[in-house]
C-alpha cells in the first residue's frame, strides 16, 4: 500500500475513533451557536461531558469533548479553560489537554534556573546574608516549576 494511502486510512480510523468513543460513552452533542454561554455551561455541569461541535466561519467543522471538571480528564491530562463561541458570544469552557510530557519540560539542570531572590524571615537553613537581609532562592524551570 502506498504510503499516502495508508497515512488517509490512518487518519479516517482515528477519527471514526472519537467518534466511537462517544458513542460507547453516550455523550450528548450540542452546537453552542445555537445556545446562550449559561445554558452550554449548565449542559457540561449537568452531564459531566459532552461533545461541542460547530463550524468556524470558513466552514472548518470544529469539536471536542468539555467537561464539568478535572475528574473526568484522564490520568495524564487536566481540565483547562477554552472559549468556544455561543450564541451570545465567546463562552469559557473546559477540555482535557495532556500534561507536559519529559519530552516537553525535560529534567532541569543547572544552565536553564532562573535564579530570583525573593525576601523572606523563615526557614534560615535555605538562605543566605545579602547585604544585610535574609534571601531565599527560588528556582523557575523552562516549563514554569517552581522549586525552592
Amino acid at each position: 500500500m502506498h504510503p499516502k494511502n495508508m497515512l488517509g486510512m490512518l487518519l479516517a480510523m482515528a477519527g471514526l475513533l472519537v467518534v466511537a468513543e462517544a458513542a460507547a460513552q453516550d455523550l450528548s452533542y450540542y452546537d453552542p451557536t445555537k445556545s446562550t454561554c449559561l445554558a452550554i455551561q449548565a449542559a457540561i455541569q449537568d452531564e459531566g461531558e459532552v461533545i461541542l461541535r460547530w463550524d468556524d466561519p470558513d466552514g472548518i467543522a470544529r469539536f471536542d469533548r468539555y467537561v464539568a471538571n478535572g475528574s473526568y480528564c484522564g490520568p495524564l491530562e487536566q481540565a483547562v479553560l477554552r472559549q468556544v463561541p455561543s450564541r451570545d458570544g465567546d463562552c469559557s469552557v473546559k477540555v482535557c489537554e495532556s500534561l507536559p510530557s519529559s519530552v516537553d519540560c525535560p529534567p532541569i539542570t543547572l544552565a536553564e534556573l532562573d535564579f530570583r531572590p525573593r525576601p523572606f524571615v523563615t526557614n534560615a537553613a535555605a538562605s543566605f546574608t545579602r547585604q544585610g537581609l535574609l534571601w531565599r532562592a527560588t528556582f523557575v524551570d523552562p516549563c514554569g516549576r517552581t522549586l525552592g
